[in-house]
């Protein structure tokens, strides 16, 4: 019966830990909860004990840094630095050029904006003819993005206001990507239109989770205003491979599954290139330590103090680390670092094939090994008791989280044991708190029945003389108390007359009778057959002698009247029942057994003189 309650238990509570956990997975979106908090900081560990090595990738970032600021003047820039800049490294033979830097306001400083904020006096109009006429800036910028294989991003954004991005690539070959998973926003801030026109690659800045500075995955492709768009990420790589087209395809545990489920992975083919993600495309880079020589400051360009073997066939990132126009973030080694860098090691680890892989069922193989786990402790609970199943709920948790690094450092794979060491160790301490509820309830139901008589419910008479305490037998008071011994008259002719089971309900009546008319003060005990013990508090004059009416044996009095007046109703039968009550003082320093004889006496001589009555020794 304990097994079955604790099997039973411990079933329940793995069944509400499972909803739980499937609850918060499917209802709580891009919201990490506690459980995935955990979970990234166990990845996040993994790469910071083995973080991924720096290798030679063709990524480059040319960084407006505060040097570059310095040199060339405060940002915001004029166009035209921007714009030689583009041709300077379009020039030293680069693959791509990704243009980290929103585009969305027209040049501040251009020669038409300078015209129209001159004085309309006369004495200027030559000056702001002349300044008039030449040529626009941000129509400079275009021609040369559009020379070059640029990319430039867009911002998503929850704002009211906001227009469609321009779509770079045939939107058939984003047929298969369904908007139902991926990362929505109602609009975006847009680069101008004339350079989303001129650029060859136009895609989203990178989304980072909500509530967090640390970032860990990264979207291929967002949807904005239901429509879908690649990210910069992505579009860079495709600019890089002279690709003109995305490749999606949804893949999971069971093929009957829609596509949009959170069981399914998706891959991602651009070019030569297969990225796995999730369902809404996002990727696992795989991060190392910054490299400060992937930087190369900006003005280093446009003096032309660069070899051109460090552009030459590079994909380039060009943005900015300064203080005030890069946000920064936190890898996940710790490392504190401008978005850029991101960036650059995101597009690094898929060109490398470093990126990390988390199949979209993990989630529930995970969820299933925990539970069999679970059930496994269970079931081996009777078996190996508490302290084997505590050494197999941590040999089971250390399996699992050698199984996880395992996985990490040989197939970059991601495997969380969170969630199936907490449900072995909820499981564990459910059995353990159960067992122990049980366990103590038995003791106690064990050590009533030791001490109680099984029939009537009050003591029994180990128990009872066990009670009485030595300090009151040793004389730590005047008087040590009265020492009682009560019996039902003509007991012997209520079993011969109505059988066992009726002498049995009296001796349950006459103890009802009795606890209803004593107090704390009062020990009640059954010695034995139709005898019972009273030792009660002594409430008369020390060295006054015992008599009938004297105020210490008015209980005693009390309980002989009500049992008397108090017949045993069983069935239609009324039986009348008395007793004869022996007392006795127990003296300073007296035995138990000594003031018991005396009592007895007593007893025996209200018995042989009519019953029914108290006689005092």
């Amino acid at each position: 019966m304990l097994q079955r309650l604790i099997r039973w238990l411990t079933f329940g509570l793995i069944v509400l830990v499972t909803m739980l956990r499937l609850y918060e997975h499917v209802f709580t979106g891009d919201q990490a909860t506690i459980l995935e908090s955990a979970r990234f900081a166990l990845f996040d560990s993994f790469q910071a004990f083995k973080p991924r090595e720096s290798q030679e990738y063709p990524v480059v970032v040319v960084d407006i840094d505060e040097e570059s600021l310095r040199r060339l003047g405060p940002w915001p820039w004029p166009r035209q630095h921007l714009t030689e800049l583009t041709k300077d490294i379009s020039a030293m033979g680069a693959s791509a050029i990704v243009i980290y830097l929103s585009l969305a306001d027209t040049d501040t400083m251009s020669p038409q904006r300078i015209a129209r904020l001159l004085p309309p006096d006369d004495a200027f109009n030559n000056a702001r003819e002349r300044l008039s006429a030449l040529p626009d800036t941000d129509t400079a910028l275009a021609a040369a993005i559009g020379a070059a294989p640029v990319v430039l991003g867009f911002v998503p954004s929850n704002n009211a206001t906001g227009t469609d991005p321009s779509l770079k690539v045939p939107a058939a070959s984003l047929h298969n990507a369904n908007t139902g998973t991926l990362l929505s926003f109602p609009v975006a801030t847009n680069a101008l239109q004339k350079l989303q026109d001129a650029a060859s690659g136009y895609g989203s800045f990178p989304v980072i989770a909500r509530g967090t500075t640390t970032v860990r995955q990264l979207p291929l492709f967002v949807s904005i205003n239901k429509k879908v768009y690649p990210s910069l990420t992505a579009e860079a790589l495709r600019v890089h491979a002279d690709s003109d087209h995305y490749a999606l395809s949804f893949h999971g545990p069971l093929p009957w599954l829609p596509a949009t489920t959170w069981l399914n992975n998706t891959k991602v083919t651009i070019g030569s290139l297969n990225i796995a993600t999730d369902s809404a495309t996002r990727f696992w880079p795989y991060f190392r330590w910054d490299n400060p020589f992937q930087h190369i400051s900006a003005w280093k360009i446009l003096a032309g103090k660069i070899d051109k073997k460090r552009i030459k066939e590079k994909l380039v990132l060009v943005g900015s680390s300064a203080s005030g126009l890069s946000s920064r973030v936190t890898t996940p080694l710790g490392q504190s670092v401008p978005s850029i860098a991101i960036q650059a090691q995101a597009i690094e680890s898929i060109l490398g094939g470093n990126f990390l892989t988390r199949e979209g069922w993990a989630d529930l193989a995970e969820l299933i090994i925990a539970v069999m786990l679970a059930l496994l402790l269970i079931r081996l609970l009777p078996v190996w008791g508490l302290p084997g199943c505590a050494l197999l709920t941590l040999g089971l948790i250390t399996v699992l989280y050698t199984l996880s690094w395992h996985a990490f450092s040989h197939a970059h794979i991601l495997v969380d044991p969170t969630f199936p060491s907490l449900l072995l160790v909820v499981t564990f301490l459910s059995q353990s708190f159960v067992i122990y509820v049980t366990t103590q309830t038995a003791l106690v139901r064990t050590t009533w029945i030791a001490e109680h008589d099984m029939l009537t419910g009050c003591f029994n008479r180990r128990a009872w003389y066990d009670r009485i305490t030595p300090q009151t037998l040793h004389g730590s008071t005047a008087t040590g108390g009265l020492v009682s011994i009560l019996d039902i008259d003509f007991f012997k002719r209520v079993n011969d007359t109505y059988g066992h089971l009726v002498g049995d309900e009296a001796l349950k009546h006459i103890v009802s009778v009795i606890e209803n008319h004593i107090d704390e003060n009062w020990l009640f005990g059954r010695l034995g057959g139709e005898e019972f013990g009273l030792f009660g508090p002594d409430t008369t004059d020390t060295g006054s002698p015992l008599e009938p009416g004297a105020s210490s044996n008015e209980t005693l009095e009390t309980i002989r009247i009500a049992i008397a007046n108090t017949p045993l109703v069983h069935n239609d039968l009324s039986i009348a029942l008395t007793t004869s009550i022996g007392v006795t003082r127990l003296k300073a320093g007296e035995s138990l057994d000594s003031a018991l004889g005396r009592a007895d006496e007593a007893l025996y001589r209200a018995k042989e003189t009519g019953r029914n009555r108290i006689e005092f020794s």
